[in-house]
């Protein structure tokens, strides 16, 4: 499981299965199959994994920091927090849960502060009509035409494309060049916020 060194996984997760039925405590190979699922983006099993390492022995720092690593892909950045702050409980001076958790600290700030400039903009300022006619627009389509929703909200340039970034961020949206891509299994979290704001 070498950095430098590409595996089979399909071999290497065989193997290590094979170790785990001779020894079901081996922190090892729970913790490197781990590794082998979160390369491949399956995130759960490999979250499944590095558990079990941690039931065997709760204070392996390296599988506590892969737990955090995972949480940072993932952009859950207060649970990435939390486990590189329990790595660094057992070793204050490792150098990869040290810059981890500067990481995922400058991620909550400039997600903390993307929130707040999306809280303080101004929908009060629409209508209902033109708040309802953008969510049946959202819900009709998940890839929309940025140039749309401006059309729609009336909103100058600068101030639409801040809120389609703000939107992206807090929703996790996507920006496709003139397109919005909406994340479908948030939607309804945006129509909720969006109903907020209704006048």
């Amino acid at each position: 499981m070498d950095d430098d060194f590409t595996p089979d996984y399909e071999k290497a997760a065989h193997c290590y299965e094979e170790i785990i039925e001779l020894d079901k405590n081996n922190v090892k190979a729970w913790y490197n199959l781990g590794i082998i699922h979160f390369k491949q983006k399956k995130y759960e099993k490999a979250i499944e994994y590095y558990n079990n390492a941690l039931k065997i022995n709760p204070k392996d720092k390296y599988v506590l920091y892969n737990m955090g690593f995972l949480y940072e892909e993932i952009k859950d950045y207060g649970l990435s927090l939390s486990y590189y702050n329990q790595s660094l409980k057992i070793d204050s001076s490792f150098s990869y849960a040290i810059q981890g958790k500067r990481e995922s600290e400058r991620m909550l700030k400039e997600l903390s502060n993307s929130n707040a400039d999306l809280e303080s903009f101004d929908f009060h300022s629409f209508s209902k009509e033109i708040i309802d006619k953008l969510k049946r627009l959202i819900k009709i389509s998940s890839k929309i035409k940025i140039e749309h929703i401006g059309t729609i909200l009336k909103s100058n340039k600068e101030e639409l494309l801040n809120l389609i970034i703000l939107w992206a961020e807090k929703f996790d949206f996507k920006i496709d060049g003139d397109y919005l891509i909406v994340n479908e299994s948030n939607l309804d979290n945006f129509l909720t916020y969006l109903a907020n704001y209704e006048i």
